[in-house]
């Protein structure tokens, strides 16, 4: 059972006591736990992609990525999807596509990223959340923005991955 050694409001740390199978020495494991989170990849009904673009101190830099954001309480991940959507940006889409979900740090992170595509957007209102610039990016750009490392998050560039793969050319070529 999972012993909680610190708590934060959004993660909470937790130490696990090792096990032989997992040939990892006697060290406990110490994995960080906190709600699911979506990510979503918003595509115009040209082919164009809307991205974000905000301070992440973590990082202690601006980063483009694909919204994002927390599961809510009992919320369903398509409902944070579109919430996400909405309050970062004030789109919203004509059609919803899940195409998978994935850890993003199986290291250390136990929440789940689902993925899903927004297709057919439109703005609807101002995003709501401050600090976040809301950019529409051309799909060859996609590559430029990530050899010059301004997608600081290979979540983003592993999203829009599954998702050519499981939408094939409804997702713009990018590479």
């Amino acid at each position: 059972m999972p012993k909680r050694v610190f708590e934060t409001p959004w993660f909470a740390i937790e130490e696990i006591k090792s096990r032989p199978e997992w040939h990892m020495g006697e060290a406990p494991f110490y994995q960080i736990t906190g709600p699911d989170h979506v990510l979503v990849i918003p595509v115009t009904s040209n082919g164009d992609l809307l991205m974000v673009r905000q301070f992440r101190p973590a990082r202690d830099a601006f980063t483009l990525e694909f919204p994002a954001g927390g599961v809510d309480g009992s919320e369903t991940g398509d409902a944070a999807a579109r919430r996400e959507l909405l309050e970062e940006t004030g789109y919203v889409a004509n059609e919803w596509v899940s195409v998978g979900r994935s850890g993003m740090a199986n290291q250390r992170d136990a929440a789940t990223c689902h993925v899903f595509c927004a297709l057919d957007i439109r703005q609807v209102e101002p995003g709501r959340e401050p600090g976040v610039e809301t950019l529409i990016i051309s799909p060859p750009d996609i590559v430029r923005h990530a050899r010059a490392s301004e997608m600081d998050m290979l979540v983003s560039l592993g999203a829009i991955f599954l998702a050519k793969a499981q939408l094939g050319n409804r997702i713009p070529d990018f590479w």
